[in-house]
């Protein structure tokens, strides 16, 4: 910390240290660019500063350290967990909107017809987002169930499958082209 007075450029209030003690401003700002917009973008529309793609990638390379981290308490470089799923099922809501194309319709394709009369598949079908979200919370309550000797408590079970279903809903997103362009179940095979 610095002994230098300075003046907050928000309020004006006298300055010691990084940080105005009546507004909060950094003292260390500077001209607006690019990386800033984007920055800016980032937390604003979606509250999340750079932890969206450390996350991911902990989630892909790492998974069990990342969440087990995560649960221990470091929680700073990484991507709340349920704006992670937010995030991950609106972009896939997105593309499937946009493209008129559902992956899982694809791939039960001339396979199981009797699916194709159940309400709640066609509905699972297209709202898959939606779908990923209301199923947690009874995945974190069988998993609460079965492993309560590990000594994770209900909630830590819905950060594990938020974080889990979130990263699915990335791989098939990296998946999608393949399939909208193949259009075929023998890639499921």
């Amino acid at each position: 910390m610095s002994n230098d007075k300075r003046q907050c450029l928000n309020c004006g209030n006298a300055v010691t240290g990084n940080y105005c003690e009546k507004c909060g401003q950094s003292v260390h700002t500077s001209r607006i660019g690019g990386r800033h917009l984007v920055e800016e973008l980032q937390y604003g529309l979606l509250h999340v500063n750079k932890g969206l793609f450390f996350t991911l990638r902990e989630l892909l390379v790492v998974p069990g350290h990342a969440i087990r981290g995560y649960l221990a308490g470091k929680r700073v470089e990484y991507t709340k967990p349920f704006i992670y799923l937010i995030i991950w099922g609106t972009l896939y809501s997105l593309v499937f909107h946009i493209f008129h194309f559902s992956p899982i319709e694809e791939m039960n394709k001339g396979e199981n017809t009797l699916l194709e009369y159940i309400p709640l598949y066609k509905w699972y079908t297209r709202h898959f987002a939606l779908g990923q979200l209301l199923i947690i919370p009874f995945f974190a309550l069988a998993t609460r169930l079965v492993f309560r000797q590990k000594g994770y408590n209900y909630i830590e079970h819905l950060v594990l499958f938020s974080y889990i279903n979130g990263t699915k809903v990335f791989v098939l997103l990296l998946l999608y082209p393949l399939v909208y362009v193949v259009e075929s179940n023998f890639i499921y095979r």
